[in-house]
């Protein structure tokens, strides 16, 4: 599977997947798509070709989520160095 995002907080976005298949997440990308086109956040185009194409693009509200997006990002980055000494003081997962 080969994914390619363009999100820079950005008002043009791209997202950009290529799912084969015979590829094991192939499915979970496709229920994934699925949920978010249902749930309003991107639009699903088919391409009647062979093999058909499908095209999915973010919509305006998807595009609201870019700035509580970018407050969570900012926090996470000025939290980081706390973040990693709680992990390094962590005993190690399922751990006895």
């Amino acid at each position: 599977m080969h994914q390619q995002h363009r999100r820079p907080v950005a008002r043009d976005c791209h997202v950009h997947v290529e799912v084969s298949y015979a590829d094991r997440g192939g499915h979970a990308v496709s229920q994934t798509l699925r949920a978010l086109t249902a749930d309003g956040l991107v639009t699903r185009r088919v391409e009647a070709s062979v093999p058909p194409r499908v095209f999915y693009a973010l919509t305006p509200l998807d595009r609201s989520l870019d700035e509580p997006l970018a407050a969570l990002r900012e926090w996470a980055e000025r939290h980081m160095p706390e973040i990693r000494d709680f992990r390094a003081q962590a005993p190690p997962a399922g751990g006895r």
